[in-house]
């Protein structure tokens, strides 16, 4: 597994501190390695940056961390002033926040003969519309020239070094992928991709940072995901990531792997018919999921009524990955716990074949209505040697699984309506 502390840029936390100290301090690091990279990162670096940001032809570049300010003489001559709000994903284009702060301290100045850049980050939450006002502030004195403001994300800086890298030198590309892999494991990035690392977790099973790793980013492909999903299908409102607790592990079956749905919004999604991925140490599976007994009971009832437009269904699948057909009997152990005992799986290819696919669903149809607590899946599986041959996954994987989830709409549609 991934040792995050061979990253140059991740730092030792040490004993458990509060939200805030964390937060605070996840700040400060990742101000300094963003400085870090564009100071020792070469010319190419600091200058795509700063163009990147509305600079244009910057000479004489250099960098402050966490000083109020780098002196009137130093700002009132700028004909270029930028200020920059580095900001979560979540914190873009939102509200800013009223704190009655009375002065600020930005994290961070870029300056050069012609420009300066105040820089403000935050990892987690929203600007403080005061702190931003006395930002804006230090940067009018002298001919009061009014700063321009920008904001971008860290899932955005992300893709903007990932868009430079390859016309860097061997040193400038190394310091920029820590960097990059720095904000990954920070989980700061959109999806980037699923790595033989984040399969290999399951049955490692080695860190908490680990798991957040492992946890984040199967949460990035859901979002990811679900905007191409609803997209195309209405019904799919939002998705809901579970398993993977980051608490203490009780069994290894428990962080076998993970898992985000599909469906409507809130919990209720659980009694209709939905869809699901799993990403465990084989690769990603994408399911039909009929699991409670609301969604059992409604799909027994079709069956009966409608025999033959199930059939027709799976029949008419066209796989892109191998399909299966499977029910599982649900045992309880106690309140909300059930072991799953597998009594029917095939291929779909085989239900597809005349004589064999009739006896194969004249049996999963009894045995659909004689098992008490019936589990219905019908599933796709794409293999983690599939998955990390893809190029380019936020592109091909997302497409690959969109594919697959809208064949699988007619059963869930079937069923629910």
């Amino acid at each position: 597994m991934s040792n995050f502390y061979h990253n140059i840029f991740y730092y030792y936390r040490g004993a458990q501190e509060s939200d805030k100290n964390r937060e605070r301090q996840l700040e400060d690091n990742t101000t300094k390695a963003l400085i870090n990279t564009l100071e020792y990162g070469g010319r190419k670096v600091r200058n795509g940056f700063l163009e990147w940001i509305g600079v244009e032809k910057p000479e004489n570049i250099r960098f402050e961390l966490q000083k109020k300010t780098i002196g009137k003489g130093r700002i009132e001559r700028k004909s270029k002033r930028v200020l920059l709000a580095l900001v979560p994903a979540e914190g873009k284009a939102t509200p800013l926040v009223e704190s009655g702060k009375q002065e600020s301290r930005p994290d961070a100045w870029i300056y050069g003969d012609d420009f300066a850049v105040l820089i403000e980050s935050k990892v987690v939450g929203y600007l403080d519309a005061d702190q931003m006002r006395y930002h804006f502030q230090k940067l009018t004195i002298g001919e009061k020239r009014f700063p321009v403001c920008e904001e971008r994300t860290w899932a955005e800086l992300h893709a903007f070094f990932k868009s430079l890298t390859p016309e860097l030198t061997e040193n400038s590309r190394w310091i920029v992928n820590q960097f990059m892999r720095y904000l990954e494991y920070c989980n700061m990035t959109d999806f980037t991709g699923f790595e033989k690392e984040i399969f290999d977790f399951f049955f490692i099973h080695d860190s908490e940072e680990s798991k957040k790793w492992v946890k984040e980013t199967i949460k990035s492909f859901a979002e990811e995901t679900s905007q191409s999903l609803k997209a195309v299908e209405p019904f799919y409102e939002d998705y809901d990531v579970g398993s993977l607790s980051l608490k203490k592990m009780q069994t290894k079956e428990e962080e076998n792997h993970a898992w985000a749905a599909f469906g409507p919004k809130d919990s209720k999604y659980r009694n209709y018919a939905h869809q699901t991925i799993i990403l465990n140490s084989q690769g990603i599976e994408v399911l039909v999921n009929v699991e409670l007994k609301s969604a059992v009971d409604r799909l027994k009832e079709k069956v009966l009524r409608d025999k033959q437009t199930f059939v027709e269904i799976i029949r008419n699948l066209k796989p892109e990955a191998s399909m299966v057909v499977q029910l599982q009997e649900r045992k309880q152990i106690q309140a909300s716990l059930y072991s799953y005992h597998q009594v029917f799986a095939i291929e779909v290819d085989y239900l597809k074949k005349d004589e064999l696919g009739e006896h194969g669903f004249d049996y999963l149809v009894t045995m659909l209505q004689k098992i008490p607590l019936p589990y219905f899946t019908v599933k796709a599986k794409i293999s983690r040697s599939a998955v990390l041959s893809m190029k380019d996954q936020k592109k091909q994987l997302v497409e690959k699984v969109i594919h697959i989830m809208t064949e699988f709409h007619s059963m869930v549609r079937y069923i629910n309506e």
